[in-house]
């Protein structure tokens, strides 16, 4: 199985975020395992996290791949603001789109939290939202 990455999105009962996690799992074509790996801008306090090969040393992967961004307060210890965003380094093929999509949903009771999971791939561009 090659690296794989989604993002899951906690929501609670209001649709309000309460919290996002990268998940990176499987194994890269050197056998090691596809982890996280997190960069952080000491100037504007921004950390970048994607899942990458060599156990999480080395670069992103694939096409089209999810980034998570953490905005942190000076001192480093609140989070102000997270967000994602789909990116690559290559160009999806002819009639796809790096774009987020929705495969799969998790909510055991309607009055409790909800886990929305979001994948960046080169999908169709008929199965994605414009931007």
């Amino acid at each position: 199985m090659a690296c794989q990455q989604q993002l899951r999105i906690k929501y609670d009962k209001n649709k309000k975020v309460l919290e996002y996690e990268l998940q990176c799992r499987g194994q890269c074509d050197d056998g090691k395992d596809c982890k996280p790996k997190s960069e952080t801008d000491d100037k504007t306090h921004v950390t970048k996290e994607f899942c990458a090969c060599k156990e999480g040393k080395g670069d992103p992967t694939g096409e089209c791949y999810i980034v998570l961004y953490t905005v942190r307060n000076k001192t480093g210890d609140k989070i102000i603001e997270q967000y994602y965003t789909c990116e690559g380094k290559k160009s999806c093929p002819d009639k796809t789109k790096c774009a987020a999509k929705v495969v799969g949903r998790d909510q055991p009771d309607p009055d409790e939290n909800v886990n929305v999971f979001v994948q960046c791939d080169c999908w169709p561009e008929d199965e994605v939202w414009p931007e």
